[in-house]
């Protein structure tokens, strides 16, 4: 089944990265903390890693989009505010994959079930459209088919090229995991079959101090209403009208990106949605609501009925215990 998947940061949370509020907070934290050691941050970058703390402050921003969107024309403020993002989410990044079981997991049940089919072209009837800089999904595909023993390297090669070309970061993220930098490839020549040695030591790159990485990183976000975004927006909208299901998970219907996706062309009568809401805050439901007119509690999903197209259907649960005890993607 044609399936789409879209990620809020609700949905890489159980990885240890922030929500979007958390980000703003950890941002202010590190920026804290990281400004006392000179072997972070140059002296001479410190006045500005004061002053996008101040800024953040003092404009309570709902998000860190909104917040680079709204700070686009003060150029330090937005590269600064790039650069602190990728800083915050390197620092999660370490051991970020190394927790509980997780809902990733139910994408590698789906590779799993196209290699045992032997059909790697159903690998393309999931696409995933993230709002999230973190590369947590792309290193858990990664570190699950080096497992894999009965593959071999140019099978895996293959398999991951088909999958992670199906995710799609409408802001960017750190870095391309489809083709890592120059740089990477001078240092490891060999680097299509070093993939997993390269991510897990992205930010420790020799010769590279850890705040050229982060600037470096930080250049690969984008901003709401940036011109690069164009082809993006128009990819992430075909896969969703393309799609028989659609899994909003972790995503928290900020007008902007609502827009983004065309979300207020939602429901059609020919797709069915399930949505996850974790704890129910009202403000979010009511947004959920005013898409889904219909929307239905995550009871009648009891016994893993799907449910009619057209309607969605809503979880309280985190994404990983909704995916576990309600409704998984994988057929």
């Amino acid at each position: 089944m044609r399936t789409t998947l879209i990620l809020g940061a609700g949905a890489s949370v159980h990885c240890g990265f922030p929500t979007g509020p958390g980000l703003l907070d950890a941002i202010i934290r590190y920026s804290s903390i990281l400004n006392f050691f000179e072997g972070f941050y140059p002296l001479r970058e410190r006045s500005k890693i004061s002053r996008i703390r101040r800024v953040i402050r003092d404009q309570q921003p709902p998000s860190i989009d909104f917040f680079l969107k709204m700070n686009r024309r003060d150029a330090e403020v937005a590269a600064m505010g790039k650069h602190m993002v990728a800083t915050t989410l390197l620092i999660k990044q370490i051991g970020a994959l190394r927790g509980e079981p997780n809902w990733y997991g139910a994408i590698v049940q789906f590779i799993l079930d196209c290699i045992e089919a032997g059909d790697l072209k159903r690998l393309d009837d999931l696409k995933i459209v993230t709002f999230n800089y973190d590369l947590s999904i792309e290193g858990f595909i990664l570190r699950a088919l080096h497992s894999l023993s009965f593959l071999c390297e140019a099978e895996r090669e293959e398999i991951l090229m088909r999958v992670v070309s199906n995710v799609l970061h409408v802001y960017g993220s750190l870095f391309d995991f489809l083709a890592p930098p120059d740089e990477y490839k001078k240092e490891f020549p060999d680097w299509r079959t070093r993939r997993l040695q390269i991510f897990n030591s992205a930010v420790y790159r020799k010769g590279s101090s850890f705040f050229a990485e982060a600037r470096r990183f930080g250049n690969n976000i984008r901003i709401i209403g940036d011109p690069d975004t164009d082809d993006v927006v128009r990819k992430a909208r075909e896969w969703i009208a393309g799609a028989e299901q659609v899994f909003i998970l972790g995503y928290g219907f900020h007008a902007d990106n609502n827009e983004l996706l065309g979300l207020n062309a939602l429901p059609t009568k020919d797709q069915f949605y399930f949505v996850t809401n974790f704890r129910n805050p009202l403000k979010v439901r009511e947004k959920i609501i005013g898409f889904f007119p219909h929307a239905v509690h995550e009871n009648s999903l009891a016994g893993g009925r799907m449910g009619k197209p057209g309607t969605a259907y809503i979880s309280v649960r985190s994404v990983n215990k909704a995916l576990e005890t309600e409704h998984s993607f994988v057929d």
